[in-house]
């Protein structure tokens, strides 16, 4: 698919959602890789916030987990 195709289905997945939905789910439901999905919603108009992964896991491998201070 092109990219505004795919631009277009990411938003019909986001749009109006009050809960979270993770990265595997978005790329299972838009069968893309995750470098795909990672570009798309870094191209994204509407993306404001940075991609992050769920508390606790490094946003890259070889990153240290941060540690809520406690």
């Amino acid at each position: 698919m092109s990219k505004p195709d795919d631009l277009y289905r990411l938003h019909r997945l986001l749009d109006g959602r009050r809960s979270t939905i993770s990265r595997q789910t978005l790329i299972d439901e838009l069968e893309i890789s995750r470098s795909k999905l990672t570009r798309l919603i870094a191209s994204s108009p509407s993306c404001a916030l940075p991609l992050t992964e769920p508390a606790g896991l490094p946003t890259k491998p070889g990153t240290p987990t941060s540690k809520a201070a406690g």
